[in-house]
């Protein structure tokens, strides 16, 4: 008996965003959201009085995270248009992919505006010392 290889055509791809969650998978999603909601305000609730101290190397951490997690999902997005090929998915890639490479000079003006605030706060305070 000859071996036969299964036809599939060739608009028919199996994607799992195509298909509608269960019932079970829509309850599970629902707990999970809140039952981490729920652990993050008992564990954050007594903390709500008090003020923070700034960090100096919060925003270039921050920007770092923001420029891969845009990075690779404009990447997975180019991914997924490249099998798919709609027009939706192509533009949303290009916007994530646009977020990414602006952070870049984002970033590089926050650093040259906080090194002139700083040679600036660092002349007032001389000028303070001195009067």
């Amino acid at each position: 008996m000859p071996k036969t290889a299964a036809i599939v055509p060739g608009e028919q791809h199996f994607i799992l965003l195509s298909l509608p969650p269960s019932g079970a998978q829509k309850r599970l999603a629902f707990a999970l959201v809140f039952g981490i909601l729920a652990i993050y305000f008992i564990a954050v609730g007594p903390l709500s009085d008090i003020p923070p101290y700034p960090i100096a190397a919060f925003i270039p951490s921050y920007t770092t995270a923001m420029f891969v997690t845009e990075a690779l999902t404009a990447i997975l997005l180019f991914a997924q248009f490249s099998i798919l090929r709609g027009r939706a998915i192509l533009v949303i890639a290009s916007g994530y992919l646009f977020t990414a490479v602006i952070l870049i000079p984002w970033i590089a003006e926050y650093g040259v505006a906080l090194r002139l605030l700083a040679r600036w706060l660092s002349h007032v305070r001389n000028r303070l010392c001195l009067a």
